[in-house]
Formats: C-alpha cells, sequence, structure tokens
C-alpha cells in the first residue's frame, strides 16, 4: 500500500471537503496525529499534519512550519493548514487562548513576588513613583506600569 492510501485510511471526514478531517491513527501525548512511514531502508514517525501537507501539497520549506488554523490537533485537511514560523505559531497560540500567558510567579522569567507586587502596587497608589520602585526592585519601568496597570501580576490569574 503506498504511503498516501495508508496516511487516508487513518482520515475520517465527517464533514466533508471543507471540514476537518479528523485523525483516526496514533496521537501523540499533546493529540497531534503521528504516522510511522518507511524512508528508504529506515522508519520514521511523523506528525500527520506535517505529512499531510507533504503529500498533497509538497515539501515544508527549511525554517517553516505547518499550522492549523483551525485549532483541531487531530486535523489533516490542508485547506486548514498553513505554512507559517514557529513565532507565528505561538503568537496564534497565546492570542487564540490555547495556552494562557503564565503570569506572576508561574511565569518563568519572573523577577518580583506577589509579595512585593502588591506592596509595588500599594506603594504607587500611596504617591511613589514607579521609576523609583522600577529602580528599587530592579525591574524595569514598562514592568511596573504593567504591573500597575493590571496586565501583569493578576490577582484572579
Amino acid at each position: 500500500m503506498d504511503t498516501r492510501t495508508r496516511f487516508m485510511s487513518f482520515v475520517s471526514k465527517p464533514g466533508g471537503e471543507d471540514a476537518c478531517w479528523d485523525w483516526t491513527g496514533r496521537l501523540n501525548s499533546v493529540g497531534y496525529g503521528m504516522l510511522q512511514i518507511r524512508w528508504g531502508a529506515k522508519r520514521l514517525t511523523k506528525l500527520a499534519h506535517r505529512l499531510a501537507w507533504k503529500l498533497f501539497v509538497g515539501a515544508v520549506p527549511k525554517g517553516k512550519r505547518v499550522l492549523h488554523t483551525c485549532d483541531n490537533r487531530r486535523c489533516v485537511n490542508t485547506k486548514h493548514l498553513e505554512l507559517g514560523t514557529q513565532s507565528k505559531n505561538i503568537k496564534d497560540c497565546f492570542a487564540r487562548g490555547r495556552r494562557p500567558r503564565p503570569v506572576g510567579e508561574l511565569g518563568t522569567a519572573h523577577k518580583l513576588t506577589w509579595k512585593q507586587a502588591r506592596l509595588i502596587r500599594s506603594m504607587v497608589r500611596a504617591g511613589a513613583k514607579q521609576i523609583d520602585m522600577a529602580r528599587r526592585y530592579g525591574v524595569s519601568g514598562p514592568t511596573i506600569w504593567e504591573l500597575i496597570h493590571g496586565h501583569t501580576w493578576k490577582e484572579n490569574a
């Protein structure tokens, strides 16, 4: 059986040609379809949506990713896929709410603690200058501005 025929044996098209085509084969730990193929003497495991692009559209240029426009990790319909960069993929991920941006001490690059964030807010409300708070705590002025305006260090995050 050729690769295209084998690939399509794992595809369900319940909504027709323009809807999501669901991968019914093996999924990886985060829900993307996977298929093992022969490449010469080797066996390689490929992500199903990337393989769909390669089989039905063409090669994926170096440095490009195959991105879902439908937010369905199991979808392999090339009408729902596009080429883009990893940076675009991450931006889309946050913009569409698929991965909320960690805030406060949950963020990996935080320099402040919740206690310090609350103290900074109360000191600025009492009249302290934001730039003075930035210098005192070793962060940038924009970091303090974002904290004060609720863009970061959200209490209900």
